[in-house]
């Protein structure tokens, strides 16, 4: 919408030698161009009187006045050879002028002139005809030949353009009719256009219609100022300095600036294009800044700037939507082609001004007509990005339906496995003993504490012939993974103890029925004390599982009793021994797994066996009971760890020899 790129195009247009123009019946419109004579007068000094001055004859010109000489008299001169027309109108088919005036020849008094006035500078209802265009009256009789004079006045440094015609009243006010019904349909459309998108913007809280709503509506505004339709009916009483070249700027940087706001919401740039993205922030700042210089009254320093950021833009959207569009973004072709309709109307309207097309009310204002196949054309590419939305938000909704029934397949699954889980920790805590056998001058005490709901780890007692079977088994593994072979194990050693074997022979038949059962990332640490009731004497035996703790009464020093051999089931022949100690009143024989000893804290530090042997000796000496002494010792483990979850099987068995319990 560069109005002042079409000015300058149009100051190649040349004026020929004036010549009287003819009236006559058979024609009710006639081009001014070629009849006017330009007298230069950058001071406005000239009045009327010498203007019309016969001395100053000489010095008209039929030629062009450039850029910088923005104030002049014009004459031309009428020949009325009609004779039903009298009256006649004066147009200028432009906005702009900061001074139109015509002075024509006072009947009444000779040498007087009758001064009409239609200029952007006045409030509308002073102007000479009430038209969107400046318009002025004339009479000349016919067979009547006159000379009138126009005083002419831009803004600033703008050139001159004569864009003049003559018509007959009635030829006016026909033309003038039709025009306006146009015109309400552009408006119409541009309207009914606004509340859609209006609508769809509250309907889907969408910027992207607000924004297109804002920027159509500044464009509207634009061309309102642009073919007059806002000085007619709207901004009437507005005169300087909020005229034409005040609001045309500022309107048109208002579209742009939000024109491209829409276009990066629209064809979601950052997302596509992060480069020209950048690019078009940049632009945006631009159009800021000229809207601030346009209210700030500064615009004429800065008109010539403002219309070349703007034909860059006009580039720009169109490179940026051809970009998007190959990259698969399907409203961008609907983008595209809108766009072209507007590019196409920019490209008609140079046609006219060269002369190449015929000039008519469609192809004069082929701005507002590519405007408006551009709203209708965008409103299907927002219809479009409905369809996509819509389309989207069905792939949500069927994705959450699936997300959900998969939550409720998860959770149903999670509730089968917590009661699996459930059934299996009953069954495993149901191997285990829940109270220790009560043997005179003997005092036992076991507990464990898996690391889920079930665990690999597994503690048993068994009395036979005079002897105390202490035993704890850890399986590979954690959870169901563990629990299963935990409860195989069970069954395969209640069985085995009741054949009476030594320690060894019962290694050796524990590991070969487990090799063969078990597979081979699965095997068991199992450590054993047998303790002769009688004698007190205490035989051992230990194939993977930590160090057995013996706390010696007498010495009030704990030691660690080491074991050897491979845990059961690594190897098909295995070859184990027992070590045989002697119990003293006092002693304890402490169990533990290696949940206990490499317990860990946030520090990734473990508890390790000094703590443990220390927690046991601390324990001993003051007499703790053996229940006690494993909850001493788990709480120990438990506040070393803190926050840190449980990773391992806690188990602990304590043997006292001789005691009362404390």
């Amino acid at each position: 919408m560069p109005l002042r790129f079409f000015i300058i195009l149009l100051l190649g247009t040349p004026l020929y030698a004036a010549t009287p123009l003819v009236l006559t019946d058979t024609q009710q419109t006639y081009p001014l161009a070629s009849h006017i004579e330009l007298l230069p007068d950058p001071q406005a000094q000239l009045t009327i009187e010498e203007a019309s001055d016969p001395s100053f004859a000489d010095r008209y010109i039929s030629s062009p006045i450039g850029a910088g000489i923005p104030l002049a008299w014009a004459r031309f001169t009428l020949q009325n050879d009609a004779l039903q027309n009298d009256r006649w109108i004066v147009l200028m088919e432009i906005q702009g002028y900061e001074l139109f005036e015509l002075y024509v020849p006072d009947p009444a008094a000779p040498g007087r002139w009758v001064v009409k006035r239609g200029s952007d500078g006045l409030p509308f209802s002073e102007w000479d005809v009430k038209h969107r265009y400046p318009a002025l009256r004339l009479s000349l009789e016919p067979g009547q030949t006159g000379t009138f004079y126009l005083r002419l006045h831009n803004v600033g440094d703008e050139p001159l353009i004569l864009f003049l015609s003559l018509w007959s009243e009635a030829a006016f006010s026909a033309r003038d009719h039709d025009e306006q019904v146009l015109l309400g349909i552009y408006y119409g459309i541009i309207a009914v256009m606004v509340f859609y998108n209006l609508f769809l913007y509250f309907s889907l809280r969408d910027r992207a219609y607000l924004y297109y709503v804002i920027s159509m509506s500044f464009a509207c505004i634009w061309f309102a100022n642009f073919n007059g339709i806002g000085k007619e009916y709207v901004w009437t009483e507005i005169g300087s300095p909020w005229g034409f070249w005040r609001i045309h700027p500022l309107t048109a940087c208002l579209f742009w600036l939000w024109q491209l706001v829409f276009v990066r919401s629209f064809l979601h740039t950052r997302a596509h294009t992060p480069r020209i993205d950048r690019l078009l922030w940049a632009l945006i700042g631009v159009n800021a800044l000229a809207v601030a210089a346009a209210l700030m009254g500064q615009h004429q320093y800065f008109i010539p700037y403002i219309f070349f950021f703007l034909n860059l833009e006009w580039f720009l959207v169109l490179v940026t939507a051809i970009v998007i569009w190959r990259r698969g973004f399907r409203p961008a072709r609907y983008f595209l082609i809108a766009w072209g309709t507007h590019i196409a109307g920019v490209f008609l309207l140079f046609l006219v001004v060269y002369g190449w097309v015929a000039r008519s009310f469609i192809s004069w204002n082929a701005l507002q007509v590519g405007h408006a196949l551009e709203a209708i054309l965008l409103s299907l590419a927002l219809a479009d990005r409905i369809n996509i939305l819509r389309e989207e938000k069905e792939q949500e909704e069927e994705s959450s339906r699936q997300a959900q029934l998969r939550a409720q397949t998860a959770e149903l699954q999670a509730q089968i496995a917590e009661q699996e889980l459930q059934t299996a920790r009953t069954l495993q805590m149901g191997l285990m003993p829940t109270t220790p056998p009560t043997l005179a001058g003997f005092e036992l005490a076991g507990r464990c504490l898996p690391a889920s709901e079930v665990g690999g780890d597994f503690f048993q007692y068994f009395e036979q012939d005079g002897k105390l079977s202490l035993c704890m088994a850890d399986v590979t593994g954690h959870a169901m993974e563990a629990a299963v072979p935990v409860m195989m194990f069970s069954g395969v050693l209640e069985t085995e103890m009741q054949y009476g074997h030594s320690v060894e022979r019962l290694l050796t038949q524990l590991n070969q029925l487990l090799h063969r059962k078990l597979d081979r990332r699965t095997f068991i640490c199992f450590a054993i004390g047998e303790v002769h009731l009688e004698t007190r004497s205490l035989r051992l035996a230990n194939v993977g599982c930590p160090p057995l703790y013996h706390y010696r009464q007498a010495t009030g020093r704990v030691v660690e009793l080491e074991g050897g051999g491979y845990p059961l089931g690594v190897q098909p022949e295995g070859v184990y021994a027992a070590t045989e100690i002697a119990l003293e009143q006092g002693d304890r024989i402490v169990f533990c797994s290696d949940g206990l000893v490499e317990a860990a804290n946030g520090q990734e530090e473990i508890f390790g066996f000094e703590q443990v042997a220390e927690r046991i000796r601390q324990g001993c000496a003051d007499g703790l009971s053996s229940a006690a002494l494993i909850d001493q010792l788990v709480t120990s483990v438990q506040d070393f760890s803190g926050d840190v979850p449980q990773a391992d099987d806690m188990t602990c068995v304590v043997l006292r020899v001789g005691e009362t319990l404390s």
